[in-house]
């Protein structure tokens, strides 16, 4: 559900709202008795606080921080180089220490290179 967002023609607002109806889901999807699936609602989580932080710049750093604390989340249920990998990941690309208005470079560097491909 995120990713549909993440790829919308909507507007900014509409697609922050579609970021935020997915994390709800899937936060209620890591409620799930199956441990798997537990981590990989924590995972997804983590991926859509990532794209929902590239959207909004005034709660970029909360959302960054919501992003780190969910796949940290998902390796307590699941330990995989999947979920390893994209927490290191995200640890080599931000630095929460950062004041916001350097922070993230190379993911902002990342986003305008995807962009550019896209067009």
């Amino acid at each position: 559900m995120w990713r549909l967002a993440n790829h919308s023609a909507d507007s900014i607002d509409e697609r922050k709202k579609q970021f935020q109806n997915a994390i709800n889901l899937l936060e209620q999807a890591s409620e799930h008795i199956e441990i798997v699936y537990k981590a990989e609602a924590y995972y997804q989580q983590s991926k859509a606080y990532l794209h929902l932080s590239r959207i909004d710049y005034q709660n970029k750093k909360q959302y960054l921080e919501k992003a780190l604390e969910a796949i940290s989340k998902a390796l307590t249920f699941v330990f995989t180089p999947k979920y390893i990998g994209w927490k290191e990941w995200l640890e080599e690309r931000i630095d929460l220490n950062e004041p916001d208005i350097e922070n993230n470079l190379e993911i902002e560097s990342e986003e305008t290179q995807t962009l550019s491909l896209e067009m």
